[in-house]
């Protein structure tokens, strides 16, 4: 038996699962641990999203865990010791692709895995898609991204004022970022996606064609990101899955140069622009 620990939203989730897919692939008895979701703590704030695609996924919670090997009752939140599993721990936030020429049975890995040469995007790209249609109330939005030469930007706030390895991108980048894609395409049309648009609409004011989506909903807001033809993105799994999600042939995809204020990594696509 292989576990893999399902954490975080929905963009970390889609990467763990991911992960889970490329396991499968190796061993049959695979399970995510969804036990993250089922914590009083965790309520209203971290949602399973997954469901909400055509995912196929064998689950599994910690009172399963503990049942079948040990005696101690098994939280996700911590790496006990245990007599019949090897535990994987993917310090640095993202997962090795030659990891899972290490993997054993018997193993449990956790990790947010963003990596996107670890599953492969054409595989992938099939079994991932949304399974339900987007809210009525959204449906011209939806239309009117659809029809345009439309073009979503990401600004990612709220947690991230308090995440010391991730920094807000500023001002400048997506200035930038406009003037390179604006140059790019004709009569642009610009949709801003973010948890606290009225701290970022003095970012965007002095432009044209600017669209401000109101959207709290998390699962409509990647549908209608994804629905662009074009994306601007944070560093945020969010807005990468927005983009990657995008299958508009020819889109352009723009992203911060830094992702992690720590280490030099980035999981960004090779045809992503780097501003």
């Amino acid at each position: 038996m292989i576990i893999v620990r399902l954490q975080g939203g929905i963009g970390n989730q889609l990467f763990i699962y991911s992960a889970y897919k490329k396991i499968c692939e190796k061993f049959n008895d695979v399970y995510l641990d969804v036990s993250d979701y089922n914590l009083p703590f965790n309520s209203g704030y971290r949602k399973l999203l997954l469901t909400v695609f055509e995912t196929e996924y064998q689950s599994i919670t910690n009172g399963i865990i503990s049942k079948q090997f040990c005696d101690k009752y098994i939280t996700s939140k911590k790496l006990l010791e245990m007599n019949h599993i090897d535990f994987h721990l993917n310090i640095n936030n993202y997962l090795n692709e030659n990891l899972f020429n290490r993997l054993t049975d018997n193993s449990y890995i956790e990790g947010y895995f963003t990596n996107e040469k670890c599953f492969g995007y054409s595989i992938l790209q099939k079994k991932i898609q949304f399974k339900k249609q987007i809210n009525i109330k959204y449906k011209n939005l939806k239309n009117n991204i659809q029809s345009t030469n439309s073009i979503s930007i990401h600004v990612r706030m709220g947690d991230y004022k308090n995440i010391s390895d991730f920094k807000i991108c500023t001002e400048e980048y997506y200035q930038k970022a406009i003037s390179y894609i604006s140059k790019k395409i004709d009569s642009p049309f610009f949709y801003i996606f973010s948890d606290e648009l009225n701290k970022i609409k003095k970012y965007f004011d002095k432009y044209d064609n600017i669209n401000y989506v109101d959207c709290t909903d998390t699962i409509n807001s990647l549908m209608l990101m994804s629905s662009c033809k074009h994306n601007i993105i944070a560093n945020s799994t969010f807005s990468w899955w927005g983009a990657w999600l995008n299958n508009f042939k020819n889109k352009i995809v723009m992203c911060p140069s830094k992702y992690y204020l720590s280490k030099p990594y980035t999981p960004y696509i090779d045809t992503w622009i780097h501003i």
